[in-house]
Parts: C-alpha cells; sequence; structure tokens
C-alpha cells in the first residue's frame, strides 16, 4: 500500500487536536434501505446469477428496482483464506458499479485479513509487530490508502465504519476494550484518515458499530467510554439479529435512549432472518433454523422475512428527533457456491432474499418501505409461544397471553383463549388461540411425548434460569446471567462470563444427600474459544475429575462430561474451572448430574 509521509509525531499532535472538536449535526437524508452485498464478486465469478419476475439482470439494478439506496461493502487487509475478496482491489472494482447505479456506499473497514466480530478481534498478518504509535500510523495509512484510492475510482464512500462489531474492541491485544486509551487512540487514527481524504462537498460519515443491538447496557457501556475521550464519530451502528440480541421490544428501547444520551444518528447495520429452513447446499445445517426462529415467535417464510425487515426499519424510522438513519440486510444474495472461506459450503443461504436458484423473493419489497408509509403504530403479527411439552395423557399449561408485534417495534401482552388439544397420541399438534385485539390467530405447538424411562437431574437450577440460586461463584467476578434467549442452549437464560483483563474463576455448586454410587455429569459450552484453561469438574471423596472445554464459536454449542464419578460420603461438587486473557468470552448451560444404571 502507499505509505503517508505523515509521521507518529504528527499524526499524534494531530488526533489530540482534534479529540474535542464539537460534533456538527449532518443535514437531513434520505432514508436508508441498504444491503450488505460483500460476497457478490465471488457469487458471480462462480457464474451465479440472479433474476427478477423470471428475467435475468444484474444484481445492483435488481435490488434498485425494490427500493434499495445504500450498499454495504467489507474490505479485509490481505484476505488469504478467501481467496483474496474483500481486499482493497477487489473493494476498488466493486465500489464504482455502486456509485454507477445510483447507489449510496458504506464502506466498513475490519482491519483483519479475515471476519472480524465481538469474538475474533485479529490483526492482520503485516501488523502482527506493531503496536502503539506505529499501530495507529498503520490504522491511519491504511485507511488513508484504501479511501485515497476510492477517490481515484470516483467511488468516495458516503459512509465509513472504523472496525466491525468492536464490542471487544479492535486489533486486539493493543485495542481492548480493557485498554480504552488505546482502543480511542486506533480509532482516532482511522477516523482522521476519513477526515483527511473526504472530498469537498457532503461530509462523509463516520461510523462506530457493535453488536447486540438489544442490550442497553453493552452501548451505553461502550460509548460512554467513547464520550469520555472525545472520540470523533457521527453514527452509532449496532448489529441486531432477532434470534440472538435480544426482542424487538428490546432494540427499539436501546435505540431510543442512545439518541436522547448522545444525540447521534443511529443505523441498523446487520440484520436478516431466514425465508426457509432448508439447506441449499452440503453444509451440516443453516445458522438460523428451528431453534432461532422459535426464540423470535415467527416462522421462517418469506412473509415473515419481509416482516422483520418492515419492522426493523420503522423501528429505526421511530427513532425520536429524526435520528434514525435507516438500516441494512446483511448478504441478501449470498448463495449457494460460496462458503465463508473458500472450500467451505455457505450457512447462510436461507436468509438470503433470493432463493436457491438467485430468483428474488417478494420480501425484497420490504425495501420499498418509507418512513411515512406505515403510519400510527398497529399490530402486524402474534409471535408464537415458545413450544409446549406434556406427556402422553397429561393435561398441558397452556399460556395465558401471547406477545403481539406491533409495526414500529412495541411488543404488548394480550390474553388468548386456545382451542382443546388431545394429548392421548404423542408427535407435535399445532393449536389455534384467538384474543381481542390479536392481529391474526396464534399458534401454539405442544409436543406430546411418549411415557419414556426417565433419570432424575441431580443438580439445582442446572440450566441457571433462577439466575445463580445454589451457584457459587469464586474468584474473578467474571460471570453474570445472560438472558437471551438466543445465547441459551436450552431455556431463556445461560451462564455467560467475559471480563475485560486476564482473569480467573470458579462457578460450582455443592450437592449432598447423594446416594454412593457412579455419576455421570454433564454440561454445554460455547464461545470465542483461547481460554487459558476452561474445564468440566467434579470433587468428592473420590478425588477430583475434570474434562477440558475447547469453545469454537459463538452459538456453537458443544456436549461435556465427565464420566464414571465415585460418590461416597453423600457429598460432591460440581462446576467449572476457567481462566483467560481480557476479552475472552463463553457461555456455560444445561449442567446435569445422574446416577449410572446398576453402578
Amino acid at each position: 500500500m502507499t505509505r503517508s509521509s505523515i509521521r507518529p509525531a504528527v499524526l499524534a499532535l494531530s488526533l489530540a487536536l482534534g479529540a474535542g472538536a464539537a460534533h456538527a449535526a449532518a443535514p437531513a437524508q434520505e432514508f436508508i434501505k441498504g444491503v450488505d452485498i460483500s460476497t457478490v464478486q465471488a457469487l458471480e465469478d462462480k457464474g451465479i446469477t440472479f433474476s427478477d419476475g423470471g428475467k435475468t439482470g444484474d444484481l445492483l439494478a435488481i435490488l434498485k428496482a425494490h427500493g434499495v439506496n445504500y450498499v454495504r461493502l467489507r474490505v479485509w487487509n490481505r484476505p488469504t483464506e478467501s481467496g483474496g475478496y474483500n481486499d482493497r482491489a477487489k473493494l476498488l472494482k466493486l465500489a464504482p458499479r455502486v456509485k454507477a447505479a445510483g447507489l449510496k456506499l458504506l464502506v466498513d473497514f475490519h482491519y483483519s485479513d479475515f471476519w472480524a466480530d465481538p469474538g475474533k478481534q485479529v490483526k492482520p498478518a503485516a501488523w502482527r509487530g506493531l503496536s502503539g504509535m506505529k499501530l495507529q500510523q498503520a490504522v491511519y495509512d491504511y485507511t488513508k490508502d484504501v479511501l485515497t484510492g476510492l477517490k481515484a475510482v470516483n467511488a468516495y464512500p458516503d459512509m465509513v465504519q472504523i472496525g466491525n462489531e468492536i464490542n471487544s474492541g479492535m486489533l486486539l491485544p493493543d485495542g481492548a476494550v480493557a485498554n480504552f486509551d488505546g482502543l480511542a487512540g486506533l480509532l482516532k487514527a482511522g477516523v482522521k484518515a476519513v477526515r483527511d481524504t473526504t472530498p469537498v462537498g457532503p461530509r462523509t460519515k463516520v461510523m462506530l458499530h457493535l453488536a447486540e443491538g438489544g442490550d442497553n447496557s453493552v452501548f451505553v457501556h461502550f460509548f460512554d467510554q467513547v464520550k469520555a475521550r472525545g472520540i470523533d464519530y457521527d453514527v452509532i451502528g449496532l448489529s441486531y439479529y432477532p434470534y440472538w440480541h435480544g426482542t424487538f421490544g428490546q432494540l427499539k428501547a436501546n435505540l431510543n435512549d442512545l439518541a436522547k444520551r448522545y444525540g447521534r444518528e443511529l443505523v441498523v447495520a446487520e440484520t436478516a432472518y431466514p425465508y426457509t429452513l432448508a439447506n441449499g447446499d452440503a453444509s451440516a445445517g443453516n445458522i438460523a433454523g428451528q431453534e432461532q426462529t422459535d426464540t423470535v415467535g415467527l416462522p421462517a417464510s418469506v412473509a415473515n422475512q419481509k416482516l422483520v425487515v418492515q419492522t426493523v426499519l420503522n423501528t429505526v424510522a421511530s427513532v425520536p428527533g429524526g435520528l434514525g438513519l435507516g438500516a441494512f440486510y446483511w448478504e441478501p444474495a449470498w448463495l449457494p457456491g460460496v462458503g465463508w472461506k473458500t472450500g467451505e459450503t455457505n450457512s447462510w443461504e436461507n436468509q438470503a432474499m433470493f432463493d436457491f436458484k438467485g430468483a428474488a423473493l417478494d420480501s425484497l419489497d420490504a425495501f420499498r418501505f418509507t418512513p411515512s408509509s406505515v403510519g400510527t403504530a398497529s399490530p402486524v403479527a402474534v409471535l408464537a409461544p415458545a413450544p409446549v411439552m406434556v406427556a402422553k395423557g397429561a393435561t398441558p399449561i397452556l399460556p395465558a397471553q401471547v406477545n403481539v408485534l406491533y409495526n414500529e417495534g412495541t411488543i404488548k401482552s394480550m390474553l388468548v383463549q386456545w382451542s382443546a388439544v388431545s394429548t392421548t397420541t404423542p408427535g407435535a399438534a399445532t393449536v389455534p388461540g384467538t384474543g381481542a385485539g390479536l392481529p391474526q390467530k396464534a399458534a401454539l405447538t405442544v409436543n406430546v411425548t411418549a411415557p419414556v424411562p426417565t433419570q432424575t437431574n441431580l443438580v439445582q437450577n442446572p440450566g441457571f434460569e433462577d439466575d445463580l440460586a445454589h451457584w457459587t461463584l469464586g474468584g474473578t467476578d467474571a460471570g453474570k446471567i445472560d438472558g437471551k434467549a438466543g445465547n441459551a442452549h436450552g431455556g431463556a437464560k445461560a451462564f455467560n462470563y467475559w471480563y475485560g483483563t486476564p482473569f480467573a474463576y470458579t462457578l460450582t455448586q455443592k450437592l449432598t444427600g447423594l446416594k454412593d454410587g457412579t455419576y455421570t455429569l454433564r454440561a454445554w459450552a460455547s464461545g470465542v474459544g483461547g481460554d487459558t484453561k476452561a474445564a468440566l469438574t467434579a470433587q468428592g471423596a473420590g478425588g477430583a475429575q475434570s474434562t477440558p472445554i475447547t469453545n469454537t464459536g459463538w452459538n456453537v454449542w458443544k456436549p461435556y462430561a465427565v464420566e464414571n464419578i465415585t460418590v461416597t460420603g453423600g457429598t460432591l461438587t460440581i462446576g467449572f474451572d476457567v481462566a483467560a486473557l481480557g476479552a475472552i468470552w463463553g457461555f456455560f448451560d444445561d449442567v446435569e448430574l445422574v446416577p449410572v444404571a446398576g453402578k
């Protein structure tokens, strides 16, 4: 890349002078109805085409015809794992196409050679030996080089994202949130490169982007520190996937609070929803499946995909003071044939807004939305309650109320009357429900189970549904109960650990009154990985036993077990033993201790 002649000392002075600059409100603009199509070049090189109404056409033209007005493109430093796609050279070829189509452009700097997200913020290989001012200089030079290249091809972006889902920081460990001064220096370097290269005319907006768009505490903690350090930015970006990041109501509350606290513009930078549960390639499964749609209460369908997009757009448009700028749908054109990395399959294709053969779905018309087209708040969907399980012949306990989604993100509970349900035959049945004010019939799945031998789980509060009752957290106070069902293995809650600096803790439960014998301990875990130590443990009179835990990704749940535990004297302490560097995180759920039959 082209290196700037500016020296670190000069850069430091410039950053210090700009830190206290007053934020100027940007002029009003067209409401953003955006899409991220960063994979399109790889798809086109595979010969994949797109069609609308039976006619093959250019993807950008099809999107624009359905109301899309903005495109988001990511850029990686040296992405060898993706075959070079999404690097600077590829961006400089794709960005002019976006501009030529009459669409605005958001460029998303990951500052990594591959995917950057809350659990993975890895320095690009070329920068691994850099720290402090040298790393800030690299951020400035690289950002300036890319933007100068875009300017040269008449495709300078209308908005620039400094980092992608930087909940844990970026360019770790130097830019970890635990070292927020270090992170601030990196962010200021990137922002300065934008300000230094922006052409004369409308001000290019700078976005700072976090995931977990329904969690207000995450955003307040982060942006309070941004404010305290005088970081220059224009837009708060949020990722909001309704099956991971809380309810629409939580998104709405977070957006409204952020607008009031910080007075900055707001954009949902990523959202998506499945239109089918089918799999379009040979992958083992899709990221969003039955479990995820059950969490939201909206079955996978083209109509519900459109409803989710419209609801997100209208929720953002409803932010007070006109600070809601719009939203971007993440990868609506990512079809089977191109994977997460070269040689892998795609597990996102059921969330595209084109079918597996590239034909546009009716859900694309969600982008015909305008902020004035919906009108006053009105109910749009009855969210399906969590499925009810009942033994054959037993009487099920059905919920007395259902949640109703309104078109601007509000969720209200309403009374419901369910039709009679028979439990004489094992299997799943859909039970309809009605009630005054419901916009449509409610639907509840009742799973009737055949009698089977069961083992009593001897762990108290095994799924953390009663918070930390019966559990003891020792060492670093690095854990809390996460109440977002999309992050849990089962039920509505899970134990979540994270700490900004190196930490070590134990989470234990002491069981007494056990019968002497042999037992098996089981639990589920997921997380970013990289723990110095993580183990499922059992400690009794017979000694200590453990099984190592290896986390490999967000919501990649894996079972672990400690077998052949000998209990004598009726007492056993079970739990987890974890140590890690700062910003490492994970989840535990559904702990089970059962006796081994015949032992």
